[in-house]
C-alpha cells in the first residue's frame, strides 16, 4: 500500500495509532449522551487533519534524512517519502499543509473554542517539532519535550470534544506517560539518528540515562 499511493506515503496513517490512543482515551471520559454527533465527527475529522498536517511536516523537514532511513523501527521505509523519491514537490506538499490546517480549524471551530485552541496548539507544537527555525526534534530533551506535549494536547482534544474539565493530576500523568512511550522509540532510532547527524536525546544521552529518566 506504502509503495503504491504517494499521498499515504506522506501522511502514514499507520503512525497515528500512537497519537490516535490518547484521544480515543480522553473521548471515553470527556463524551456524554449531551454530546452531540457533528461534534464527533468534526472533532474526529479536526484530529485527522491535524495527523495529515503533522506527518506533511515532518515530511518537509526530513528530506535530507529520510533518505539515509533503511526501513528499520518505523511504519515504514522512510527513503521511500514521496519528496525523496521526487514523486511530489515541496509546493505541493506545502499546499496539502495549508488544506490540512485550514481543514482542521474549520471542523474544530465547529467543535467549540475549547477543542480550536486544543487543536491550534497541537498544529503549533507539530511545527516546532518538526521545521526550522525550531526544529526540536534534532534537540536533545526537546524531542521529548514535544511528543509529551503532543501526548498532553491528544488526550485534551478527546476530552474537549465532550468538553468536560480534567484535573491538573491527570494531565500531569498523561505527560509523564507519554514521555515514557517516545523515549523507546527514540531510542531504536539511535543509529539512523546519529548517521543522519541529529542531536537527538538517544545520539547525546545515549541508551542508559535514557532508560533511567523513565523510572
Amino acid at each position: 500500500m506504502y509503495r503504491n499511493s504517494w499521498f499515504i506515503r506522506l501522511i502514514r496513517p499507520v503512525g497515528w495509532i500512537v497519537f490516535l490512543f490518547p484521544v480515543t482515551v480522553g473521548f471515553y471520559l470527556g463524551a456524554s449522551n449531551d454530546t452531540s454527533p457533528i461534534s464527533i465527527v468534526c472533532g474526529f475529522s479536526a484530529v485527522f487533519l491535524v495527523l495529515c498536517f503533522g506527518f506533511s511536516a515532518n515530511a518537509l523537514g526530513d528530506v535530507d534524512v529520510d533518505k539515509h532511513h533503511n526501513g528499520r523501527s518505523k511504519d515504514m521505509n522512510l527513503s521511500f517519502q514521496p519528496l525523496v523519491t521526487a514523486e511530489t514537490s515541496i509546493n505541493q506538499v506545502k499546499l496539502l499543509c495549508l488544506v490540512f490546517l485550514a481543514g482542521s480549524l474549520f471542523c474544530a471551530a465547529v467543535v467549540g473554542f475549547s477543542f480550536l485552541l486544543t487543536i491550534i496548539l497541537l498544529h503549533a507544537i507539530g511545527y516546532v517539532y518538526s521545521l526550522e527555525p525550531f526544529r526540536m526534534k534534532k534537540r536533545p530533551i526537546g524531542d521529548i519535550l514535544c511528543n509529551a506535549l503532543l501526548g498532553v494536547f491528544f488526550f485534551l482534544a478527546g476530552v474537549t470534544i465532550g468538553e468536560v474539565a480534567v484535573p491538573f493530576l491527570l494531565i500531569i500523568a498523561v505527560f509523564l506517560m507519554a514521555s515514557n512511550f517516545y523515549i523507546p522509540t527514540v531510542m531504536t532510532d539511535y543509529e539512523f539518528d546519529k548517521k543522519a547527524g541529529l542531536r537527538t536525546s538517544a545520539v547525546v544521552y545515549r541508551g542508559t540515562r535514557l532508560i533511567n529518566t523513565m523510572y
